[in-house]
């Protein structure tokens, strides 16, 4: 079921082209609804949206346990239990990663001449709030401020700036950027799609494949005579797919399904991580990584539904988290170590482990906030080629409908 978004689209989306037909020679399936619906309202995923904050959240969460119990700041250990298990934020961020691109570019799945505006979209995106951070870190490294030894070589410099990967282990100044190595590399194998409809599910299709063949089938296959794979063969990338398998799941089955997912997804979620072994040896367990994408996957989709369903109004605070999240993700780790460095200055053994803990992870998580509103908020205004009613790249906007069922026309052959 899960892996049927190779020949997804997205959701009905004012003007997306109407042509529902694949056609593979002999092999032909409609993508077009049973029935003809007529969209009634245009409205936001804010569910998407929250889970994004929820996930950054959980990153930081995670961080705050891990800096804080480190010896040179204190060596606290409390609320473990529970912050410990915020590095599945990760996995979190990457299925709805994976759902977000195909929901905003489906539309544009098949038509070359989009490409240009799909790498726009993606990098403004992406690089100019982190650039500004990632020289601000080398800069202060350089000055001996933070962390020391940053490496200056030529191919690490690009690999840090370019965020693509020309060495098997790239040393990144910003730690947290290995996950935009791999975003990059989703990024650019759906261009394929954008490029060549048919020739774009082959190629996703066999990515996937060899993902999984790679991680999850013993013995496991060594594919380092075809050439290094600077981690496009990593499990990690299996989370786009299944995101964008819930993309399609979410826009092709009945709202009244949603409960169902979103149920099964949080016990699935629950039932994995109570036997799950610590981060660091999760983390090389390709099995029990795909189980969590298929949590997430149906989380997402369950959420998405039932938002539909039911009509959820989500506070505007969860919304502003949903915004900052990629700023909370950027700033955290270094906002934590700067409270915790301050506090073993001035106030250690002064301030309470628990409230210490609890003012940390707020101060991280608001200074994301801050540099969201005042930094990467007008930066992105300022790329943007319209008007931000026209695009809202951080929700992606999509046609109700008078039915649970939502059209999902784009992938067909295109005629004349």
């Amino acid at each position: 079921m899960w892996f049927g978004f190779y020949a997804a689209g997205a959701a009905a989306i004012p003007g997306a082209r109407q042509a529902p037909l694949i056609d593979f020679g002999r092999f032909k399936f409609s993508l077009e609804p049973k029935r003809t619906e007529k969209p009634v309202a245009q409205g936001n995923i804010a569910t998407i949206q929250v889970m994004r904050g929820f996930a950054a959240m959980a990153v930081a969460l995670y961080h705050t346990h891990v800096i804080l119990s480190m010896k040179e700041y204190g060596g606290y250990e409390i609320y473990g239990n529970v912050a410990s298990l915020g590095w599945i934020g990760v996995n979190f961020f990457f299925v709805l990663s994976g759902f977000i691109i195909l929901f905003a570019h489906g539309k544009d799945i098949g038509d070359s001449a989009s490409l240009g505006r799909y790498f726009w979209r993606r990098c403004s995106r992406v690089y100019p709030i982190y650039w500004i951070f990632l020289t601000l870190f080398i800069v202060m490294a350089m000055r001996g401020m933070g962390t020391h030894g940053v490496d200056l070589s030529p191919r690490a410099l690009f690999s840090a700036y370019s965020l693509f990967q020309i060495m098997d282990a790239p040393p990144l100044p910003l730690k947290v950027a290995w996950t935009l190595l791999l975003e990059m590399k989703f990024y650019l194998v759906f261009a394929t799609l954008i490029l060549w409809r048919r020739a774009g599910l082959v190629i996703m299709a066999l990515w996937a494949l060899a993902i999984l063949l790679r991680n999850t089938v013993e013995p496991f296959p060594d594919f380092a005579a075809l050439g290094p794979d600077w981690g496009l063969l990593s499990i990690w990338n299996i989370y786009f797919l299944f995101g964008m398998a819930a993309c399609w799941t979410a826009t092709r089955l009945t709202n009244a399904s949603g409960p169902l997912f979103l149920v099964a997804g949080l016990a699935m979620l629950v039932y994995t991580m109570s036997g799950a072994p610590g981060q660091e040896f999760a983390m090389r367990m390709p099995p029990l990584l795909t189980q969590l994408a298929i949590c997430f996957a149906a989380i997402i989709t369950g959420a998405v539904m039932c938002e539909r369903r039911y009509g959820w109004k989500l506070p505007k605070w969860s919304l502003l988290l949903g915004n900052a999240s990629y700023s909370i993700y950027l700033v955290h780790s270094a906002a934590i170590s700067a409270v915790a460095g301050i506090n073993m200055k001035f106030g250690h053994g002064q301030v309470p482990s628990a409230v210490l803990f609890i003012g940390v992870f707020a101060i991280a998580v608001t200074a994301g906030v801050f540099v969201h509103l005042f930094l990467e908020k007008p930066i992105l205004n300022l790329l943007r080629e319209k008007p931000r009613a026209r695009i809202r790249e951080a929700v992606p906007t999509v046609a109700a409908t008078e039915s649970p069922r939502l059209v999902f026309p784009v992938l067909a052959p295109r005629h004349g």
